[in-house]
């Protein structure tokens, strides 16, 4: 295992639970539809670097085994860790989809103006919610669905949004 400097690094999911007894676990990646863990060959936890061995699909939670964790104790030890994985490891990401990583910090537009930036994306399941600092230090909450996103401009780093109504 050897370190890398965490600038470099992006976060994709985190590690859940062991499965079975010789070091697996399963992983939750940010964005399953872009298969992201099936296409590299190594992860950092917490900037330690791990080689994957094996990585198997299993229900949307797919299971990895990584090298050096060859027991159900060694791999609870990185439970409910964060992966990362070197920013030149990255695929390009499909037309119309996104990194979490592309979004946080972006600029939130609403009617022409710059109200805030993307501080936090939550899973809810179903659709993920973006917690948006707003520039007068307020925070809100917008779903990521139709209704509330107009446009997503990953080059610009700019997501334009129609406010959602506060009651």
């Amino acid at each position: 295992m050897t370190s890398i400097d965490s600038n470099n690094l992006v976060e994709i999911g985190f590690l859940k639970k062991p499965f079975g007894l010789k070091g697996h676990l399963r992983f939750h990646q940010h964005s399953p539809e872009l298969g992201t863990i099936f296409k590299v060959s190594k992860i950092y936890v917490e900037s330690k670097e791990f080689n994957i061995e094996e990585v198997r699909d299993d229900l949307n939670s797919p299971i990895i085994k990584l090298s050096g964790l060859n027991t159900k104790e060694a791999a609870s030890s990185l439970s409910n860790k964060q992966v990362h994985i070197a920013k030149n490891d990255l695929p390009e990401a499909p037309l119309g989809k996104y990194y979490q990583s592309d979004l946080i910090n972006s600029d939130v537009i609403n009617n022409g103006n710059i109200i805030g930036s993307i501080k936090e994306i939550i899973e809810t399941g179903e659709n993920n919610v973006y917690v948006i600092s707003l520039k007068d230090g307020g925070e809100i909450l917008v779903p990521n669905v139709p209704e509330f996103i107009l446009k997503v401009d990953i080059a610009n780093n700019i997501i334009e949004i129609i406010m959602p109504e506060v009651i």
